[in-house]
């Protein structure tokens, strides 16, 4: 079950925001800036509001990975491996 976990998170984690928000406003990330999917590539050439959401989604999925493996009762070391896994992913 734990490697399945740890599956979930990295995919979680690979979920490009940055990139998905500024598509959504006509933009490609990947083009323009220093070329990166971070939010404050993001936040520097697409604007401030979208800037501040994709930092935000990039948390929130390193913190999600970790909720699931604790609502889940995984060992504390699992719950650790999904988060790094999320990161990984990232």
């Amino acid at each position: 079950m734990e490697i399945l976990f740890v599956a979930i998170s990295y995919l979680l984690g690979s979920i490009p925001f940055g990139y998905l928000i500024s598509r959504f406003y006509g933009k490609n990330i990947l083009e323009i800036g220093w070329k990166k999917t971070s939010g404050s590539n993001v936040f520097k050439n697409v604007g401030k509001t979208q800037g501040i959401l994709t930092g935000v989604l990039d948390f929130a999925k390193g913190w999600l990975a970790v909720f699931l493996a604790q609502q889940f009762n995984l060992s504390p070391f699992s719950q650790a491996f999904c988060g790094t896994a999320a990161v990984v992913g990232h």
